[in-house]
């Protein structure tokens, strides 16, 4: 019984349970995901600490990050984007390139 209970948690660390992140995922208006993003989850006492985006543009915000109003994204290139918390999750956000001077 305890070899059964120890495989069960090293699967749930190995794929992870829903709820255990919440995952942002971020891209370009194209829809293509945008590597190296930093996300952050800000509430009106505390954020979280930036998360940077892999190659398929995901982000992963700790779970006990409580109270989190809003998704800041920013990277080199890009207008940063502020937007609210969703409901539910993964949440999209996509940014746009920044205007060239």
């Amino acid at each position: 019984m305890r070899n059964h209970l120890l495989i069960l948690f090293a699967a749930t660390l190995l794929i992870g349970l829903p709820g255990c992140a919440r995952v942002v995922h971020v891209v370009d208006p194209a829809g293509a995901p945008i590597e190296g993003a930093e996300v952050v989850g800000v509430s009106l006492s505390t954020n979280t600490a930036p998360v940077l985006t892999d190659a398929k543009g995901r982000g992963r915000l700790p779970d006990n990050a409580q109270g989190v109003k809003w998704i800041a994204v920013t990277k080199p290139g890009y207008v940063g984007v502020q937007s609210d918390a969703p409901k539910r999750w993964p949440a999209t956000i996509t940014l746009t390139p920044a205007p060239t001077p």
